[in-house]
């Protein structure tokens, strides 16, 4: 059984602001422009559970090799794929 944490707005506020104050404004970050996988849900999935790991390494290789997999499946299946997804770092 699922049992949520109910906050009035109060509390929420008070979340958000000591939130804010210990990691930062959310929107003064800067990102490299190459983060993340805005192009493939499948690769922000693989990200996600690969990074419950220990090293992010790890992560890169798999994410390269499963880059790699679909650039080459796109040969027998003609599934259109960016030039750019194929990785060998």
């Amino acid at each position: 059984m699922v049992s949520y944490v109910k906050l009035t707005p109060a509390q929420l506020e008070a979340l958000t602001s000591r939130c804010t104050d210990k990691l930062g404004d959310h929107a003064a970050m800067q990102l490299p422009a190459d983060y993340g996988y805005p192009d493939s849900l499948a690769l922000c999935v693989i990200d996600a559970v690969q990074s419950t790991g220990i090293k992010y390494a790890n992560v890169l290789k798999v994410t390269k090799n499963y880059r790699n997999y679909r650039l080459e499946c796109s040969r027998f299946c003609g599934l259109e794929v960016k030039p750019q997804a194929r990785l060998d770092v």
